[in-house]
């Protein structure tokens, strides 16, 4: 970035926008009729020099209190005149006063000045405040918006202000007073409009910093290093600033993924650097688009200006944000770029615009406009990199292959000229492709100008003769090919000829993984010795291990057998347990690929899946297979140990021997091969790894709530296991919805664990708010669970019902309360006390949440419920007796029956039965049939107060006599004598 001449600067700054005009003009004539203060003004304005030159004796003088300070402010901010030509003095004065006040109060006395400065002369505050504060001291944390032009020129910033001061400024200064910006308790929010700007300002000026910078950018940083203690490096603090932006945006997720991946050192690095740009976009993708494409656009408009230190990194970027970005807008500017880059003497830069060229040639809007790249692509054929030559052949078939556009002649023939010589490339793949670029010319020549082509393809008959029988043949015998390769292997006693094809097998699998893979599954299923020979050759390069990995992948998915189709036609269906054996020797590989940590969390998923499928009886075929591998290779019994065996493998191999040990501790391995307890093992799973990382835990839930969904009988139960554990420490706005609509399923299950299971999960999230009205959702679905017989079941369901309801102000439908209340009414008589507790507190909260009309519909099963209550306030636990009482009280207060409210109130509780039945006559039988259930209450206490009840005087118009209620006493009761 070249910084603007001064006088360029100047003029940016002072120019008014015509909106701005009649402003200035109302405050000038405002200005004028304060004659007033001119005198005093001018008092102020002779003083400030000696002001600024002798600031301690000015700290310690009267006449400079805060007070008269912000007085004399304000009168000069009256002033339009002293407004626009003084501003930079009073920042000056204001960072002399505040570095001598010790008061902290007095320090925001001053504030509404600086804002109301800094709206009228942004520019001059700024500048003037990096000027008094280069490194950025305490005093000095108040502004925003011209920090930009300040980073953006490197290593200095050239400009004026309204005093005519047009001293430099430092980009690092600049920088420190954004990193403390970014650390005040109160961030702007601004920050979030000018993210994408400053995010590409902090990483060009890391780029420019790595390299050797001017002796007095250097001496101004070694005296900021002293005073506050910074890294040495001042790239290595612009680091740190990027850093920090991204983390108070809540970025957070990024900036982890580039440590995990040891990328921040990386972009300190000028031939490394493109690495991070790249693994920084793909981690920003997955946050937001639309930020990507906006950080996008201020790296275009930077490449255009051929910034040689840091294109290559801003192309690394753009390239891994293009397939998601539509281009329409700079596209075409984009592509005008290009040649220039292609010419550069950089393989880096290269590959990374044909990579571009590689996503827009599939887009048909561009087809016409790479076109016009021919020429500048033609010359890059030359190029001798294997890899180069194969992306710019890929491009220019995209673009030529499948058109009915005609090519002019002399494009075609510079075309044919540069593409004889690579008929004859060692790369298989490079032969490929030019042949087909060549056939794709030939047709597309006008018929005219055939001729003038007719020489040069003379000369090419003969090297396309040579190729006849050439493997360049191989795409569609690709299966041909690799089993002829095991065949040959087979049969070679000499070990270093084995490695002749590896080569081929790599073209082949980048070509084509799907048919290597599968065809090597086919002809090896067990993996015998020429098997992992052929592995090995495959994934030695991390470009077909990248290819390999997906296709095994599918495979492992599909139990027991995996149906597909190669080339040639051949569907025969594959066994997923070959594909186990195939990743039991890649990982005991010496150089097993690196790319076992990207697919890890898919890989583990679908061990474990393999652990569980197979521990069930298995079909013949795959039984008769397995005892063959069984038999050669000295395997287990069963499938399910050595699939447990793999995934123990890729966990100690990635480094997680904790996990392998603490679940070795607890036994867990042997109960993960039992359907009855692999639950366990799951939790202790989920358990372990979140002490090693929670985003790897949350990588695996993902893929196990993707299986979930699909309601494999057989499993899920150990998948929810895993995500009861993970879950309090993950976010699940994505699929916290779509997972709350899978609890239905599953709490309607007759399984115990898994109930038990959703309820633990359901408690969890009904503690967090922006769940509430989802889990509301369920009501109805838990009120059916709250009719389980198990103790445990219905006190997690009351425990999610509680969280939901109480200290909740949301009105409750009449329908829903009253599926709650019958539901309720029988837990007062548990045997557990915390479920008749958490039954008393709920049944409270749907009281209170029923309002106006929706009251009415509860009456009946409200005065069913008030015997029970009346009883239970003689419960033995003081604590349910009290809640009892109440409920009870809220009740009466609910059926407005203010005498019972009376007698509860003063204590007369004796009473309140006789008064029951003296006002409910019409009840008083289903009353009394209430009371003799409690007749045999094991609790004395309830007993007697059911004897008391029953024992009353018969109110008139009673329809049975109580001895009939009365039952058989129970065994050890005596009977009861009742009175008429």
């Amino acid at each position: 970035m070249k910084p603007p001449g001064k006088e360029e600067g100047r003029r940016r700054r002072v120019m008014k926008t015509p909106a701005q005009q009649p402003e200035v003009e109302d405050l000038l004539l405002q200005a004028d009729s304060q004659d007033f203060h001119k005198p005093f003004i001018r008092t102020f304005i002779d003083q400030e020099a000696n002001t600024i030159m002798a600031p301690e004796g000015m700290a310690n003088a009267a006449s400079y209190k805060a007070e008269d300070c912000a007085a004399r402010l304000d009168v000069i901010m009256g002033d339009i005149t002293s407004r626009l030509k003084k501003v930079p003095t009073i920042v000056r004065d204001i960072y002399q006063r505040l570095s001598f006040i010790t008061d902290v109060s007095a320090k925001h006395r001053l504030d509404n000045t600086l804002q109301e400065m800094t709206l009228a002369q942004p520019h001059d505050v700024v500048v003037t405040l990096l000027r008094c504060a280069p490194s950025c001291d305490r005093t000095a944390e108040k502004v925003l918006p011209e920090l930009l032009y300040v980073l953006e020129d490197w290593p200095l910033h050239s400009t004026s202000t309204s005093d005519k001061d047009d001293s430099d400024v430092f980009s690092l200064a600049a920088t420190r007073a954004l990193w403390e910006i970014i650390h005040l308790p109160q961030c702007p929010e601004m920050m979030i409009l000018y993210f994408p700007r400053l995010f590409v300002a902090l990483l060009f000026q890391v780029f420019s910093s790595t390299e050797e910078m001017p002796v007095e950018v250097n001496a101004f940083w070694r005296r900021c290093q002293h005073k506050h203690c910074l890294p040495t490096n001042p790239n290595r603090f612009a680091l740190l600033t990027m850093k920090a932006l991204l983390s108070h945006l809540e970025c957070e997720d990024v900036v982890s993924e580039v440590e995990r991946e040891c990328g921040w050192d990386t972009l300190l690095n000028t031939d490394t650097h493109h690495h991070t740009m790249g693994l920084l976009a793909r981690a920003m993708l997955r946050i937001s688009q639309s930020l990507c494409y906006r950080i996008a656009r201020y790296l275009f408009r930077l490449l255009c200006r051929e910034e040689a230190r840091w294109e290559v990194a801003a192309m690394a970027f753009l390239v891994e944000i293009l397939p998601c970005i539509n281009i329409k807008q700079s596209g075409e500017h984009m592509l005008r770029l290009f040649p220039i880059y292609l010419r550069r003497e950089c393989r880096v830069m290269r590959l990374l615009v044909l990579r571009c060229l590689m996503v827009l040639c599939k887009r048909s809007s561009m087809a016409n406009t790479i076109r016009a790249l021919t020429e500048c692509l033609t010359e890059v054929l030359k190029d001798g990199d294997r890899e180069v030559v194969w992306m710019t052949l890929s491009v220019l078939n995209g673009t030529f292959l499948n058109r009915d556009v005609p090519i002019a002649s002399s494009v075609a023939l510079q075309l044919v000229e540069a593409l004889r010589p690579l008929f004859d490339n060692h790369t298989s793949r490079v032969r490929l492709l030019s042949i087909r670029l060549f056939q794709a010319v030939m047709e597309l020549v006008k018929e005219e100008e055939k001729n003038l082509l007719e020489r040069n393809i003379r000369q090419c008959l003969f090297p396309l003769f040579c190729h006849l029988h050439d493997e360049n043949q191989f795409v569609a015998q690709v299966p041909t090919i690799v089993r002829d390769i095991y065949q040959w292997l087979s049969f070679i006693t000499d070990v270093s000829a084995e490695h002749r094809l590896d080569n081929t097998l790599q073209e082949m699998t980048l070509a084509q993984p799907h048919d290597v893979v599968v065809t090597l599954l086919r002809c090896a299923p067990s993996c015998d010795r020429v098997a992992v020979t052929m592995w090995r050759a495959i994934i030695l390069s991390s470009r077909t291990a990248e290819k390999v990995l997906p296709e095994l992948l599918y495979v492992l998915d599909d139990w027991p057998l995996h149906s597909t189709s190669t080339s040639d036609k051949d569907d025969s269906d594959v066994f997923s347990l070959a594909a186990t054996r195939a990743l039991w020797e890649i990982i005991h590989l010496p150089q097993c690929p690196e790319m076992m940590i990207l697919y890890f969390p898919r890989l583990f998923v679908a061990l474990l899946f393999q652990v569980f499928s197979s521990t069930e009886e298995m079909p013949v075929e795959v039984n008769a297979f397995w005892r063959r591998c069984q038999h050669k290779h000295c395997l287990p019994t069963n499938p399910n140990r050595f699939a447990l065996l793999t995934m123990k493998a890729l966990l100690s191999h990635l480094e997680y021997e904790d996990v392998v040990s603490e679940v070795e501790r607890e036994c867990g391995w042997d109960t993960l091969l039992n359907t009855d307890t692999h639950h366990h093992t799951m939790g202790l799973l989920a358990r372990a790894m979140l002490r090693i990382s929670q985003s790897l835990c949350y990588r695996i839930a993902r893929y196990l709530f993707r299986l979930l969904c699909r309601e494999e009988a057989r499993w899920e139960v150990a998948a929810m296991a895993f995500l009861v554990e993970i879950l309090p420490c993950v976010n699940i706005k994505q699929s916290g919805e779509h997972m709350l609509r899978l609890f239905p399923i599953y709490l309607r299950r007759e399984c115990r664990v898994m109930r038990l299971l959703v309820l633990r999960c359901l408690m969890v999230l009904c503690k967090r708010s922006s769940m509430a009205n989802t889990i509301r959702a369920l009501t109805e679905c838990l009120t059916e669970v709250l009719k389980d017989g198990d103790r445990e079941v219905v006190w997690m369901t009351l425990s999610v019902l509680n969280g939901t309801f109480l200290n909740r102000d949301v009105p409750i439908a009449s329908s829903v309360a009253l599926q709650l209340v019958e539901a309720l009414r029988p837990l007062f008589d548990n045997d557990a006390s915390h479920v008749q507790l958490l039954s008393l507190r709920l049944f409270q909260a749907v009281m209170e949440l029923v309002q106006g009309e929706g009251k009415r519909p509860l009456k009946d099963c409200m005065h069913q419920c008030l015997l029970p209550l009346f009883y239970h306030m003689y419960d033995k636990n003081k604590f349910v007796a009290e809640a009892s009482w109440e409920t009870l009280l809220q009740a009466t207060i609910f059926l407005k029956k203010w005498n019972l409210e009376k007698l509860l109130k003063t204590e007369e509780l004796w009473r309140f039965g006789e008064c029951l039945l003296e006002e409910e006559r019409d009840r008083a039988d289903g009353y009394l049939r209430q009371s003799v259930m409690y007749l045999q209450s094991p609790q004395k206490s309830m007993r007697e107060a059911a004897i008391r009840l029953i024992g009353e005087p018969k109110p008139s118009g009673s329809l049975l006599p109580y001895c009939s209620l009365v039952p058989a006493p129970a065994a050890g009761l005596s009977p009861l004598v009742v009175l008429p």
